[in-house]
């Protein structure tokens, strides 16, 4: 994958990654907190999430599923927490499992 010249993103401790239904690609980032969303020829389009306890924050996501409607599942090991996104890369939802 292709990074269009300027972007500062650095493709490490890549934990998961979906094609879109419009053909874009979204890569869940460990080491960076976030999910980067690139357009279908690569160009870095927006990145989503930091580092954090927040809504939309991550503190070790791992896990990276699209469902329907184009809608992201993001799942927090060291936080335990599942958050939802909207295709869009909007934030949607955040619950921590009962253990």
């Amino acid at each position: 994958m292709l990074l269009s010249s300027g972007d500062d993103a650095v493709l490490h401790w890549i934990r998961g990654a979906v094609r879109m239904s419009d053909g874009r690609i979204v890569l869940v980032s460990e080491s960076s907190d976030e999910l980067l969303f690139f357009t279908p020829d690569g160009t870095l389009e927006r990145r989503v999430g930091r580092e954090g306890d927040g809504p939309g924050e991550f503190r070790g996501p791992f896990f990276l599923r699209r469902l329907a409607g184009d809608t992201l599942v993001v799942t927090d090991r060291t936080s335990g927490r599942i958050s939802w996104f909207a295709g869009d890369g909007g934030f949607v939802r955040q619950e921590r499992p009962v253990r």
